[in-house]
């Protein structure tokens, strides 16, 4: 796979990667820098916004903020840290934050079993839901919650969709992934923090984003707003399906 992979890199007629990161390893791979390009995942500001009607599920109280993790229940996701989290929140007697896992995958079973085990009452599993009942959830949610694994590689080579699903929403993001993930919801150029990035492994650290969010509504409403404005101007999925395109076709 290691040769054919740099086969593919040396003789396409254009390779696109979805983040710097993997672009940058096909250029290692003999690439031609003219014909590497950069196109993202995008967001979906049609199915998911503020246009969206809100549902939460029973458990959560009308008093919870709701920090929502969607995706994979895998090892790559470290979802110990959301219990890690949760379990020091519970015992600060922090009772304002609810945090709901939604989705499936090889640890979901273990996870449900020790969030059991520690008596972790502020912390719900939800079944896989269809996108248009995630985009319900995160309408009613305060904070998007990205996690991964404490490992290396992932700070430049990966692109979580839900980061692009938590931006459209409108939802201030909380992650504890380096590199790419944390650049894009710190302040820059374009515009203000749309989330806080707390260092990988650091359980606490996640623990008090989330508390410091929880507390501050206005803070919440301020980076959520940054979040879907970002997501308009930089991450609509239209623009990069153009740029794709184009690049197919300059190809072609």
């Amino acid at each position: 796979m290691d040769r054919l992979a740099t086969a593919a890199c040396r003789k396409a007629s254009a390779v696109i990667g979805l983040t710097e990161g993997m672009a940058e390893t096909a250029l290692a791979r003999g690439a031609d820098p003219a014909r590497t390009h950069v196109v993202p995942n995008g967001c979906d500001l049609d199915l998911f916004g503020p246009q969206i009607a809100p549902w939460r599920p029973p458990e959560a109280a009308a008093w919870e903020v709701l920090a929502v993790y969607a995706g994979a229940h895998g090892r790559a996701n470290g979802l110990d840290a959301a219990l890690d989290a949760a379990s020091l929140l519970q015992a600060r007697g922090e009772r304002r934050l609810r945090l709901v896992l939604v989705g499936e995958g090889g640890e979901r079973r273990r996870l449900m079993e020790e969030s059991a085990r520690r008596g972790l009452h502020n912390l719900t599993f939800l079944d896989p839901l269809p996108k248009p009942r995630l985009a319900g959830l995160l309408a009613a949610s305060g904070i998007g919650l990205h996690l991964l694994a404490p490992i290396p590689a992932f700070a430049e080579w990966t692109a979580p969709n839900k980061l692009m699903d938590y931006l459209a929403a409108g939802l201030p993001v909380v992650t504890n992934t380096p590199g790419r993930a944390a650049r894009l919801v710190e302040a820059d150029d374009d515009g203000p923090a749309c989330g806080l990035a707390a260092p990988p492994g650091d359980a606490p650290a996640l623990a008090d984003a989330l508390a410091a969010l929880t507390a501050n509504p206005a803070r919440r409403a301020a980076m959520g707003a940054a979040s879907r404005a970002r997501a308009v101007r930089q991450w609509d999925r239209r623009l990069h399906a153009a740029r794709f395109c184009e690049i197919l076709e300059a190809a072609a």
